[in-house]
Order: structure tokens, then sequence, then C-alpha cells
């Protein structure tokens, strides 16, 4: 018995059990409105052909045969792609959008660059947390990682991949005005204490933090390759 044999609230019952996927239903009503389409496409030839020639069976079928299974296809195609073969309630719909849901968020695989997080509490034990906010800054500013990854390469006569993004960070390719930057540094909560960073010293650490996660990132994209 194929997935498109079932009624809807089999397929939730299946579903629920984690006997299926919802990925398995749209396959499986995918493939039975395909075939469904090309034996449509095949029979209306066929009935054109055989009225044109005076032919009254063709195949085992006769004329009137060929039309009606044409009818029925054609109606099965209408309600095909949206199948309701039971009435849904508003709890039944919910049901299946959250079981399709978790079942996407489940299978799909974890995003390997790095992701902003808010980070709460002062010191130094957020190291990881301020590496990858950092590094998603520095991402913000480029439509693509292989644009990051290009003007880095671009930046080959320097001797180190950390003078490299140091020298993208002071170009003005990030943030332009120390203000900017000092807000940004404190946003990190790295100053001791929950001291705010002056806009004289706001250039020179981030300059540098830039520097530091642009040889972090661009190794980590490089490896990922």
């Amino acid at each position: 018995m194929e997935l498109f044999d079932y009624t809807v609230h089999e397929l939730i019952e299946k579903l629920e059990k984690q006997e299926i996927t919802s990925e398995e239903i749209v396959r499986s009503y995918y493939d039975r409105i395909k075939e469904k389409e090309e034996t449509l496409r095949n029979d209306e030839y066929i009935v054109k052909m055989m009225k044109e020639k005076g032919m009254n069976d063709f195949g085992g079928m006769s004329l009137d045969e060929l039309e009606e299974r044409i009818a029925k296809n054609k109606e099965y195609l209408k309600t095909a792609k949206s199948p309701q073969k039971e009435s849904l309630s508003d709890d039944d719909v919910k049901r299946i959008q959250d079981k399709i849901k978790t079942q996407s968020e489940t299978s799909k695989p974890k995003s390997s660059l790095p992701q902003k997080t808010e980070i709460k509490e002062q010191g130094n034990s957020n190291r990881l947390a301020v590496k990858e906010n950092i590094q998603a800054h520095i991402l913000e500013f480029y439509d693509d990682p292989q644009d990051f990854i290009d003007t880095m390469d671009n930046m080959s006569h320097l001797s180190s991949d950390w003078k490299r993004g140091e020298e993208i960070a002071k170009g003005g390719t990030y943030l332009l005005y120390n203000q900017d930057m000092a807000d940004f540094l404190d946003e990190l909560k790295i100053n001791p204490k929950g001291k705010k960073f002056s806009e004289d010293k706001a250039y020179e650490m981030y300059t540098s933090l830039i520097g530091r996660e642009s040889a972090n990132l661009y190794k980590r994209l490089k490896n990922k390759k």
C-alpha cells in the first residue's frame, strides 16, 4: 500500500509514531502526480489519434474507456497537489504543521558558519561566544563567505592571515567610526568589570580582534571546502 492510498488521519498517526517522514509523504504524492500526468498525456494523444483515424479501440481499450480514464485522471490532478481525503480540523492542521516543522529542524544540517548570540555576562567565560560573534560580524559585510576568502587572498602580500584581516579592517571594510567600534566591543562584554571602551582604545582593539578572527575564520572556511 502506497502512502498516497492512506487517509490524512492515517498519515498523521504514522507521522506521530515516526513510522514515516514528511519528506516521504511529499515524495509519494509527487511520484503519483507525475505518473498520472504521464498517463493523461499518453491517453489524450491516443484518443486524438483514434478520432482522426476513426478507430474504436486501441490496445484493448475502447474510446469510451480511454475518455473515462482521462476524465478521472483530470479530476484526480485537480485535488492531488493538496490531498484532502477527509476534512481536517484546525487542530489536525496544526499537528501536521508542527510535526513537519520538528522533523525538518531535526534533519536539517547545522550551519557551519558562525552565528551571533547575545552575550549576557561580563568576563572571560564567554570566549567562544565572543569569537563566534566577531566572525559572524565579519561575514555580515559580505554577500557570500567566498567573497571574504577572495578578499583575504587578495592581501597575500602581507605576512600572515592576522595581518591581512587587520589591514582589511583598517581599510574601512567593516565599521568606520570609532564610536561604532566601541559600541560593538561593549556588546561583546570583554572589558573587565563592565567598563566601557573609549573611542581612543576602541580602534586599536577592534582592528586587532578583527585581524585575529579573520585569520580563524579564513582557516575555518578554507578547511570546509
